[in-house]
């Protein structure tokens, strides 16, 4: 059986964008988007599969208030996280 090793993660719906280029449909996060809690756990399910790497996407993650938290958690669990993101938010 082959193992899940790659894996993108759309962390929210929500952006703060209405880019022309963009194929996804998203604007407002939606009302029942994982909370921190529970992304966290997924984390660490993700790590229990034998995930090696992920890239986090959306919508914009950086929407996301604990997005950070969320890729910490992916990156002590030995999992190789990217984020596509517009890079507005990014300070």
């Amino acid at each position: 059986m082959n193992k899940l090793t790659t894996a993108v993660w759309e962390i929210t719906m929500g952006c703060n964008m209405r880019c022309k280029h963009c194929g996804s449909s998203c604007a407002e996060a939606l009302p029942d988007e994982l909370n921190t809690s529970e992304a966290l756990e997924v984390c660490d399910q993700l790590k229990d599969l034998g995930l090696k790497v992920i890239t986090l996407s959306g919508g914009e993650p950086t929407t996301r208030s604990d997005w950070h938290i969320i890729a910490k958690r992916l990156v002590d669990n030995g999992i190789i996280t990217s984020i596509i993101t517009n890079g507005w938010l990014i300070d």
